[in-house]
């Protein structure tokens, strides 16, 4: 009797032990550029923002002192620090950068080389532009140079996880440049009409 109280012991011990599952920690780094390169991590939250612009200003705030911004992220059982590439306008004033080697996600919508796309569309179009090697002049000139524009709170969260799940099937060993900034129309060259 008493061997078998204590194997029933054992086995409630056993199966009642909760398994824990481990924690994935992934970095998702850009380009960055910075005067210091101690790599001073400022963790954004994004849950204290209730607006764009104030996210923003926060991030050029960061950028500014030398510092950089990083989301973190919890996907399932995977936690992602991603680390935004914005630059200090301050310091550089214009940036050019090719249209071909944006994707720009702006209210569930890709804008990409002129064209609208629905967001449905991120995997096909993030395959194209990590692959082309400059061949089609409509996506990047390469893998390294291509920068994801994010133009909205309210997708913010939910644009990160895709981009990062699909760069992360994709199985690209280069910078994920993600850029958080105010969306900038681009306006078509005005038309010529002789007289």
């Amino acid at each position: 009797m008493k061997n078998i109280s204590i194997l029933i012991i054992l086995f409630i011990l056993i199966f009642s032990c909760k398994q824990e599952k481990a924690l994935t920690i992934k970095k998702y780094e850009g380009f960055i550029i910075r005067s210091d390169t101690t790599k001073n991590y400022k963790v954004i939250t994004l849950e204290k923002y209730n607006s764009f612009y104030s996210l923003i200003d926060d991030i050029n705030r960061i950028v500014c002192n030398d510092s950089i911004p990083e989301i973190i992220l919890t996907d399932n059982d995977v936690t992602k620090k991603i680390i935004i590439s914005n630059f200090c306008y301050s310091n550089y004033g214009c940036v050019l950068i090719r249209q071909r080697n944006v994707i720009e996600i702006y209210k569930d919508t890709i804008y990409k080389s002129g064209k609208k796309k629905p967001i449905d569309s991120l995997f096909s179009i993030m395959k194209k532009d990590y692959f082309n090697l400059g061949i089609d002049p409509n996506y990047s000139v390469k893998p390294s140079k291509l920068i994801f524009y994010l133009n909205d709170l309210k997708g913010l969260k939910s644009y990160l996880n895709k981009i990062t799940t699909y760069y992360d099937k994709l199985k690209i060993n280069e910078n994920l440049n993600i850029v958080i900034s105010r969306r900038l129309e681009i306006m078509p060259p005005p038309k010529f009409h002789r007289n």
